[in-house]
């Protein structure tokens, strides 16, 4: 009970840890992608942390199989290394033993994988899409901030600037619009506005839409020259370029829930099915390959088999990627579906757990060579 205990705390630490680093650097790529889309005017500046927090259950239920994979190969290198495995093997610590020993902590994996890919990604991945849509769908009124000079999206070549919000925030006050000439064109003119308060307006019979500016002066004439013309107004219509209403997708299968999943019988939603599933026997097979994998010497280092092992992480998940759009794409069989991916993998793991460096199936280690005992000493 101590030894499963040592492993199981072992395999758990690291996997949070190494999880915990690739998320950090994962959300930041997401985060600097949120910033760009902060900067179009696509999204808002408050929501970008909220967003970032419902896309974290789905980079996870990805993250953590990996870094399970990775964990068991770094901490059972480092045992070898240290000649843990050798002392537990003259024990009588068979590899058998060690690979059951090994599927706790792979149960425990699985299960927090199986609540994230079956019940909590589906519906924060919803969210999340619907919070982006509705962004999108914002007003001018909505994007702009008061108090700075910004364009309504970036590539504009017209900058607005307001004071403050009216009290009921459906107007905005003290408006400051310049409209500089288009790029590469020296004859073009300048337009200054200037108006008390704004607000936006739709007509329906065209479908155009138009800031509404009232009480102010308009400025026209050319950059540099002191000709312009000087227009006093009570109210001014500015044209709005027309924007692309975004929506999230009503019926999508990566929002569905288990029991629609179940009942819906079309290639999509059975190939979405068992992708989830997929990622919790992930967990499983790869423990399985990792146990054999692990298997080093202190002179070739505990760090020897994580690139080996990471290619095989990210070949299995695009291999179920690949197989998961075939399914959907109606070129395999529901019943073959994802389910040779993971027999292949299997075998593999199979295969690794006989061989492991020539040793028999009851030893998982072997001794090591006079070479490796040298070096030890």
């Amino acid at each position: 009970m101590i030894i499963l205990r040592y492993f199981t705390r072992e395999v758990l630490m690291s996997t949070l840890v190494i999880s915990g680093g690739l998320l950090l650097l994962t959300v930041g790529n997401r985060f600097s992608g949120y910033l760009n889309d902060v900067i179009n005017g696509d999204l808002a500046a408050d929501m970008v942390f909220v967003i970032l927090a419902l896309r974290i259950p789905d980079l996870l239920m990805l993250i953590i199989p990996i870094c399970f994979f990775l964990s068991i190969l770094y901490a059972y290198g480092r045992m070898h290394m240290d000649s843990e495995m050798v002392v537990l093997s003259s024990c009588g610590f068979s590899k058998l033993r060690l690979l059951a020993y090994t599927m706790l902590p792979a149960a425990i994996v699985a299960a927090v994988v199986t609540a994230l890919t079956l019940f909590v990604s589906p519906y924060t991945k919803r969210q999340a899409d619907d919070i982006i849509a509705q962004q999108r769908n914002r007003s001018e009124l909505e994007i702009l901030t008061a108090g700075r000079f910004q364009p309504v999206r970036k590539g504009d070549n017209t900058t607005y600037f307001f004071e403050r919000f009216s009290d009921e925030r459906d107007h905005i006050l003290n408006v400051f619009i310049a409209e500089e000439p288009a790029p590469g064109d020296p004859e073009g003119t300048a337009t200054v506005i200037r108006a008390a308060a704004a607000t936006d307006k739709i007509d329906y019979g065209t479908g155009d839409r138009y800031l509404v500016l009232s009480d102010g002066f308009q400025y026209v004439g050319k950059p540099g020259e002191p000709d312009y013309q000087e227009v006093k107004f009570e109210n001014l219509g500015q044209f709005l370029p027309a924007r692309t209403i975004a929506t999230a997708p009503i019926y999508r299968e990566e929002y569905a829930s288990l029991a629609t999943l179940l009942e819906v019988d079309r290639p999509d939603y059975k190939a979405e099915l068992q992708w989830r599933v997929s990622l919790p026997m992930f967990v499983f097979v790869v423990a399985l390959i990792a146990v054999p994998l692990s298997h080093t010497s202190p002179r070739r280092g505990r760090f020897l088999k994580i690139f080996p092992g990471f290619m095989v992480a990210v070949f299995y998940l695009g291999g179920l990627t690949v197989a998961k759009s075939y399914v959907e794409e109606g070129r395999i069989s529901v019943q073959v579906g994802l389910w040779w991916v993971h027999g292949i993998f299997l075998t593999v793991g199979l295969a690794l757990l006989l061989w492991n460096n020539g040793h028999p199936l009851g030893r998982f280690s072997g001794r090591t060579s006079s070479r490796d005992n040298h070096a030890q000493t």
